[in-house]
C-alpha cells in the first residue's frame, strides 16, 4: 500500500527533524512519546481513528525511523502500539484470513495468465513490465522496482537466485535463495534490466517507491488480468500483492515435486524464512505466513480442485529447484522417438489407393513440452491417443492454410502442386511428426514440403496464442476434426514457395543478406515502431525461401547481434502481428 503524501510530509517535515535532535535520556524519551502522541492525533484528524486504519501508518513511520535514524533508535519504543492493541489487530486479521480461506477462488486457465504476463515483458510501458514480473517471479512490486537482483541458475533455465527481499527485520546475513520462474530465467533477467533502465529508484525508501510507482503497477495488473483472475473476497479490484498468491499457486501446480508438501514448497519459493543470524545462517522455513497466500486454487474445469503438482517437471528440461531435487526423479525417456507417417499414393487412372509409403520422423525431446502446450491450447483431450491428437492438429493446420489462401490475393506465379492431407498411423505414437535436421535429405520431396510448411504454421500458431486470452472459447467454435480424410481434401498453399537454395554457402549468404536488409530497414530514424519487423524464421523464410535448418543456423550465429537489435527497437516475439492482414515483408524488402 502506498504511503499517503500527507503522511510523508508529516514524517519528513515535522516528526523526524524533531526526533533527530532528541538525546537518548529520560527527558528525550519523554519528548519522543509526546511526538508519538502528536502523530497519532494527526492520523485521527485525517479521518483514520481506528487501529485497523492506523496499522499501515504506524508501519510507515517506524520504517522511516529505521531508514533515517537506525534500526535501534529509542524513538521506536514510543512510536508503536501497545501489546494489547497488537493482539486486538492480529485477532481481526486472523479472522479475515480465515474468512478468505473459506472462500477460495478458482484459477480456470493458469496458462493464459502466464502467457499474458510473458507478453507484458515485451511492452514499452514500464508499469506493464513490472506487472508481468510480479506474476512470473512472485516478488513484491517494490522489490521488482528497486532491490531485487536475479541471477540465472547455473544448471536450471527455469529458476533464478534471488537477492533483495524486503520485510527482513534486523538480519545480519544477506538472504539469497533460488526461486522458480514461470518463464525462462533469461527472459526474466532481460526484462528486469530493461525496467531498471527506464525508472530511477536509487536512494528511495520502500515507502517512497510505493508512493511513486505502486499505483501504476496495480492499475496495470487490474487492466490486463481482470478477465483471467477472480477478485479476492471483499475486494473490488486486483492489486499487485495479490499476485504473490497467484504465483505461488501456479508455481506449485507446475514445479512442486508430487512428494513435497505444498506448504513447504510455497514457504521456500516465497522466502518465508526465520530471521537469519550469524550463529545459524541456515535457512529455516517459517510456515505461519502461508495462510496469507492461499487465496487461489487451480480448477479442473469441472468445478473441482485440480490437486496435481509438478505437471511440467520433466518437459523441456524443466526440473525442480535445487533444494527439492532429491524429492523428484526424472522418468527414463529416450531422447528421440519415431513416428510413422502414412502418405496415400493414388493411381492416376482410378483414384484407388495402391500403397502407403511409411516414413519415420523424429522430434527432439526438448520440444515435447511445446507440443503438449499446443495440444492443451487446442483443447484436445489429454487422455486421447497421441495419433488422434496429431490428426486433430493437422486438421487445424489445414484449416489455417485454407483460410490464408482465401484471405490473400492470388499470386502472379503459377502455384505449386497441391499436397494431399496426410493421416497418421503408428503403433505407439508419443511425439509429433516434426522433421529433424538429420532426416531432411532422406524424406521424399512431397512429404518434406508438407512438414516444412507445417512447422512454419505451427510457429505462427504459438505466436498467435500469446495474443489470445480465452483459447477454449475459440476452440469450441472450430469444427470437430474428422477421423479420416478423403483424397479430395487437399491443402492449397497460400502462395508459391520460392525456389530453395541448393548450395549451403549460397543459402547462408542469402539469409545473412536478408538479415542485413532488415536491420538497415529497422534502423531508419523516421520509421514508426509499428512499421518495423522482428527478425525471425517466418520472416526470413518468406524473404529467402531457404530451408528452416539453414535459417536457424544463421540466426544462432548472429543471436547476440539480433538480440541487441530487438532490444534496441523494442521488437518482441509478437511484434509482427502489427503487419498481419496489411503488409508482407516482401512489400518493403527486396533482395
Amino acid at each position: 500500500m502506498a504511503t499517503p503524501k500527507w503522511l510523508l510530509a508529516l514524517i519528513h517535515d515535522h516528526y523526524l527533524p524533531a526526533i533527530r535532535e532528541l538525546p537518548d535520556t529520560a527527558k528525550g524519551r519523554r519528548q519522543a512519546r509526546l511526538w508519538a502522541d502528536w502523530m497519532k492525533r494527526q492520523w485521527a484528524e485525517h479521518g483514520l481513528p481506528t487501529l485497523k486504519q492506523q496499522r499501515n501508518l504506524m508501519t510507515a513511520v517506524r520504517n522511516a525511523i529505521k531508514d533515517t535514524l537506525g534500526e535501534d533508535h529509542f524513538a521506536l519504543e514510543s512510536m508503536n502500539f501497545t501489546t494489547a492493541e497488537w493482539i486486538e489487530m492480529n485477532n481481526g486479521i486472523s479472522a479475515r484470513v480465515a474468512e478468505r480461506n473459506e472462500n477460495q477462488q478458482f484459477l480456470e486457465n493458469p496458462d493464459a495468465i502466464v502467457a499474458k504476463a510473458v507478453r507484458l515483458l515485451e511492452s514499452r510501458e514500464w508499469a506493464d513490465v513490472a506487472a508481468g514480473l510480479t506474476v512470473l517471479t512472485g516478488r513484491r512490486s517494490s522489490e521488482i522496482l528497486s532491490t531485487a537482483q536475479f541471477e540465472p541458475h547455473p544448471t536450471n533455465r527455469w529458476s533464478v537466485i534471488f537477492t533483495g527481499a524486503l520485510k527482513r527485520r534486523k538480519e545480519t546475513q544477506i538472504l539469497s535463495f533460488e526461486i522458480p520462474t514461470l518463464t525462462t530465467a533469461e527472459r526474466v533477467c532481460q526484462a528486469l534490466a530493461q525496467l531498471r533502465s527506464w525508472i530511477k529508484t536509487e536512494g528511495m525508501t520502500a515507502e517512497q517507491l510505493n508512493a511513486k510507482y505502486s499505483e501504476a503497477v496495480a492499475k496495470s495488473c487490474d487492466r490486463h488480468f481482470t478477465d483471467l483472475v477472480p477478485r479476492r473476497e471483499g475486494r473490488d479490484n486486483l492489486y499487485t500483492h495479490l499476485f504473490r498468491s497467484i504465483y505461488a499457486t501456479i508455481a506449485t501446480y507446475w514445479y512442486c515435486p508430487p512428494r513435497v508438501s505444498e506448504i513447504e514448497f510455497k514457504a521456500q519459493i516465497q522466502g518465508h524464512f526465520a530471521v537469519l543470524d550469524e550463529q545459524n545462517p541456515d535457512l529455516r522455513r517459517s510456515l505461519a505466513a502461508n495462510r496469507h497466500y492461499s487465496d487461489y486454487l487451480i480448477s479442473d474445469g469441472k468445478g473441482n480442485v485440480d490437486g496435481r503438482k509438478g505437471i511440467k517437471l520433466g518437459y523441456g528440461g524443466i526440473k525442480p529447484i535445487e533444494v527439492f531435487a532429491g524429492s523428484w526423479q526424472q522418468p527414463q525417456q529416450e531422447t528421440r522417438e519415431p513416428v510413422e507417417l502414412q502418405e496415400p499414393m493414388l493411381d492416376s487412372s482410378d483414384g484407388e489407393q495402391l500403397k502407403r509409403q511409411r516414413t519415420s520422423v523424429g522430434i527432439w525431446l526438448t520440444d515435447r513440452a511445446l507440443l503438449e502446450s499446443i495440444f492443451d491450447r487446442l483443447g484436445l483431450d489429454p487422455d486421447d491417443t497421441q495419433i488422434n491428437r496429431m490428426s486433430a492438429l493437422l486438421q487445424w493446420v489445414d484449416q489455417r492454410l485454407e483460410q490464408e489462401s482465401e484471405q490473400q490475393p492470388a499470386p502472379e506465379q503459377e502455384p505449386a502442386p497441391a499436397i494431399a492431407q496426410t493421416p497418421l498411423s503408428a503403433a505407439k505414437p508419443e511425439v509429433p511428426p516434426v522433421i529433424s535436421k538429420t532426416e531432411e535429405a532422406a524424406v521424399s520431396s512431397g512429404l518434406e514440403a508438407k512438414l516444412d510448411r507445417l512447422a512454419e504454421v505451427m510457429t505462427l500458431f504459438v505466436e498467435s496464442q500469446l495474443n489470445q486470452v480465452s483459447t477454449k472459447a475459440q476452440i469450441a467454435r472450430q469444427p470437430h476434426p474428422e477421423a479420416t480424410v478423403t483424397p479430395t481434401q487437399l491443402s492449397k498453399p497460400s502462395e508459391p514457395r520460392p525456389k530453395r537454395e541448393r548450395s549451403t554457402q549460397g543459402a547462408d549468404s542469402k539469409v545473412n543478406r536478408a538479415i542485413d536488409k532488415l536491420i538497415e530497414y529497422n534502423n531508419q530514424p523516421e520509421l514508426l515502431h509499428t512499421e518495423k519487423w522482428a527478425i525471425g524464421i517466418s520472416v526470413l523464410k518468406r524473404l529467402t525461401g531457404c530451408y528452416q535448418g539453414v535459417i536457424s543456423r544463421v540466426l544462432e550465429d548472429r543471436k547476440e547481434e539480433l538480440d541487441q537489435h530487438h532490444r534496441q527497437h523494442g521488437l518482441g516475439v509478437t511484434h509482427n502481428n502489427y503487419h498481419r492482414g496489411k503488409l508482407q515483408v516482401t512489400d518493403v524488402i527486396q533482395l
